[in-house]
């Protein structure tokens, strides 16, 4: 893979592969032209793309020249219509690959001789294995230094079990990390008892052990802002990564924070929603708590962005010290039979998004059906019919 941020990838990085004799590797490969109209050029480059999210992920790189696996010549394309040419190509792994590859990038990098280069980034996938699905052509592709190979079974067995079990270690960190806050192993003590919990999980963290640059996370601290926070303090390292929090004046706790922990995992928690202002008592408000929760979340997509943390993520949120809690919802809603929630510790369900841009209060919406469900709603009374929050109010 090209050492560069996608976006940031100029003709000077490619010319410097050449320079450099820069081999192919696991996660590198050449083309000096693009894949043409037959059938069996259309399935090499498939072969080619999948293999990549189906191992470490990496860059396929047109419009440089290879000699014995050594990039030589970066001339770029000569083509009359580079935009079609794109669109041919996000087309093709579209419709060809399954299940589909979700946060591939395709860029055009200009300035070499004869043209630009078009370098496809292709990240680990933690959603397959994926397998060529055109014309009936049903192959698996893996990958390693040698380049791709034809999965076989047992290659086949390892992906699906290294994708399970990503799942399972993300759901046993929410328990273990509940069971930390409620035990008050927090990076600073909380002032309160009744919490909301919002972590967001990336499943590249728990499957490759990838660590994030946490000296250029605290670079940005605006990004670093806890759940509900009025202010907050600059960041902090600790031995778990770094993190913020919002303090009280003249006391040694706080009444939020934002843990970010070194695989990129993002923890932040609150303890001052709840209770909420006279004349409620212990309720989670309605508008804010999602507003709020909306906020956090695109907070957390920047900072991926920043970091070049690949999707898909996780987004998980649960409420400690909930027994008795309320819902406080404007009365002509008719929310007037609705009941305290019954338990001390609910847990909304997981939503997994595939991409860094997405609508929050589209994403979250069965999150926010839950918790009304948990009230005994049938489901959030502020989305409109056309499933956008806010709307009806």
């Amino acid at each position: 893979m090209i050492d560069r941020p996608f976006a940031n990838i100029a003709a000077d990085d490619i010319q410097r592969l050449v320079d450099e004799r820069t081999p192919e590797r696991r996660t590198l490969e050449f083309k000096s032209e693009l894949p043409g109209d037959r059938d069996s050029d259309r399935k090499e480059f498939l072969a080619d793309v999948s293999s990549f999210a189906n191992a470490a992920g990496g860059d396929l790189v047109f419009g440089v020249a290879t000699r014995d696996g050594q990039a030589v010549a970066a001339d770029g394309l000569a083509l009359p219509n580079m935009d079609a040419a794109v669109l041919r190509l996000d087309q093709m792994i579209r419709s060809g690959i399954s299940p589909r590859i979700v946060g591939f990038q395709i860029g055009i990098v200009p300035g070499l001789r004869n043209g630009p280069a078009i370098v496809i980034r292709i990240p680990r996938s933690f959603q397959g294995p994926h397998i060529i699905s055109y014309q009936q052509h049903f192959r698996f592709f893996g990958r390693n230094a040698a380049g791709k190979f034809p999965m076989d079974v047992s290659d086949i067995r390892d992906a699906v079990l290294r994708t399970g079990s990503a799942e399972e270690r993300i759901r046993v960190f929410r328990s273990d990390r509940l069971a930390r806050i409620a035990a008050g192993e927090t990076p600073v003590p909380l002032d309160g008892t009744k919490i909301i919990c919002v972590h967001a999980v990336p499943f590249e963290g728990y499957s490759t052990g990838r660590q994030v640059d946490l000296v250029r996370a605290a670079t940005r601290p605006e990004l670093l802002e806890p759940f509900y926070a009025s202010g907050w303090s600059g960041a902090t390292f600790n031995i778990d990564g770094l993190y913020s929090y919002s303090p009280i004046a003249d006391r040694p706790t706080c009444i939020s924070y934002l843990q970010l922990l070194r695989n990129g995992t993002v923890e932040t928690v609150d303890c001052a929603m709840i209770p909420s202002p006279a004349p409620y008592r212990d309720g989670i408000p309605s508008v804010a708590f999602p507003q709020q929760l909306f906020a956090a979340v695109g907070r957390i997509m920047r900072l991926y962005e920043l970091l070049e943390v690949e999707p898909p993520y996780t987004l998980l949120v649960g409420v400690l010290g909930a027994m008795g809690v309320e819902l406080t919802v404007d009365r002509r809603l008719g929310a007037g039979s609705l009941r305290p929630l019954d338990r001390d510790v609910v847990m909304l369900p997981e939503v997994v998004v595939d991409s860094r841009t997405f609508e929050p209060d589209v994403a979250l919406r069965p999150m926010l059906d839950a918790l009304w469900q948990s009230f005994g709603a049938s489901g959030c009374g502020d989305y409109d019919d056309a499933g956008r929050w806010g709307r009806r109010r």
